[in-house]
């Protein structure tokens, strides 16, 4: 049985860190909006006030994300990318393997 390496051993998968990191800088941005109509500096109040927060949270962390997390989306896009080359590298040696028959 071989050890990973270390840094394999405690390095988080790209998609689920930067999924994880999303979600954290929208519920952040959420609490933030929530606690500015508690404080009535923001006018959302009534029925459609949760309606507005979450509609203004997703837009506010969406544009925070994009330049945030600009690394941790790079580093995931090169992991998905490494994974589909090789489903497709496995799907090619595999439609061979066949035509060979």
């Amino acid at each position: 049985m071989s050890v990973p390496p270390e840094n394999q051993r405690t390095r988080i998968h790209p998609t689920l860190r930067y999924s994880t990191l999303r979600i954290a800088i929208f519920v952040v941005v959420a609490a933030v909006l929530r606690g500015l109509v508690a404080l009535g500096a923001l006018p959302f109040g009534g029925k459609s006030g949760a309606l507005y927060i979450l509609a203004f949270a997703i837009l506010i962390s969406s544009i925070i994300s994009y330049f945030v997390l600009s690394r941790q989306r790079d580093a995931m896009s090169e992991v998905l990318v490494d994974r589909a080359e090789r489903v497709k590298r496995k799907f090619e040696h595999d439609a061979a393997m066949e035509d060979d028959d």
